[in-house]
Formats: structure tokens, sequence, C-alpha cells
């Protein structure tokens, strides 16, 4: 019998899974478990890190821009989108940059795109290398543009203390003086 890779598994050479495209491991026992109220498999379930990844060759940054090395932190946004905040080693939480990051197909990937939901890795730490795009893309969803950090490497951490910060572009908490907002009384 051939042992087919799973979907998403590296091999050493590409391959078109053949459908249907099989079930990872303990999968189905999971699911009867989920499906009957027990939640037995989270609490023997281990922390799993995401794999390392690194650009196939250096960035090249638009000239002014430099590639440097960053610390993120992951954070699951509930209301919008974005990655998380990073910030340069030396720096401190309050000065750092909420950020989508830029995913390359068949390169670098968001880190939970390695594991098995998009949430495994809220709150954990990275090492990355990488940059600041000159740009900003737009999340229609809340009507934000957001910052694009354009990585050439990341490197999980480990599991890090929740940010006193909420997640999101600090414009979205930004104050809105009261004369502007629509439901204030006028006396």
């Amino acid at each position: 019998m051939i042992k087919e890779p799973f979907y998403g598994e590296e091999t050493a050479e590409p391959q078109i899974p053949r459908l249907p495209i099989p079930s990872p491991p303990g999968y189905q026992e999971e699911q009867q478990s989920n499906a009957n109220g027990t939640n037995a498999n989270r609490e023997n379930e281990k922390l799993i890190f995401p794999p390392a990844q690194y650009a196939k060759e250096p960035l090249k940054p638009p000239p002014g821009i430099i590639v440097e090395d960053y610390i993120g932190h992951r954070a699951v946004d509930k209301h919008g989108s974005g990655w998380g905040w990073v910030k340069k080693p030396n720096e401190d939480w309050k000065d750092a940059h909420w950020i989508a990051l830029k995913e390359t197909p068949g390169g670098i990937v968001a880190p939970w795109r390695k594991l098995k939901k998009k949430t495994a890795d809220d709150n954990f730490e990275y090492r990355m290398k990488g940059y600041i795009a000159d740009y900003k893309v737009y999340d229609p969803h809340t009507n934000e543009l957001l910052e694009v950090f354009v990585p050439e490497m990341i490197e999980p951490i480990g599991p890090a203390k929740p940010l006193i910060r909420k997640p999101g572009p600090p414009s979205r908490f930004a104050h809105i003086p009261e004369e502007w907002n629509p439901r204030r009384r006028v006396q």
C-alpha cells in the first residue's frame, strides 16, 4: 500500500492530491467527541507550534525601506481583519503597528494556515524579519485601512499573555468629539 501525503503536507515534489482528500489521523474521533458535547481531546491536546517559514530568496523592498527584525504578537480581531501587532525588538508594545500580513502562495503564509483553525495561534509571539510596506490595504468589513507587513522570515517564539491593547487599528478606538456624535442631545 502506497502512503499518500495529506493535503497540505510537504512532499519532495509538488503534487495535486486525488479526490477525495483524506482526513488527517484522528479527525473522525475528534468530530464524534465534539458532537457528543465532550471535549476530551482538548484536555489531552498539547500545544502545537506552527512551523518556521523562510522566503525562498531575500526580499527586495522599495527604495528607502529596509528589511528589519520585528516581534509579532498574533491577536484575533473578531470585528474585522488584520493579523496582529508587530514592533521592533527594542520598542514597547504601545508603539506596535496593527498589520495585515502579506502572504505569498507557495511561500510564507499566515502561521494559522499551517494549523487546524484560524484562532489556533491567538496570543502567540513570533520572531519576524521583513518590512512594513509603503501602502495600506482596505478592510471592507470595518471600512478601515491597514498597514501591510511583508515577511521574509517567521519563527514561532511561543504563547504569550494577551496584550492590554485591543485588536484592531488604533484609529478604531480614537475618541470622537462629542459634537460630532449624531446621537448627542441638543439643548
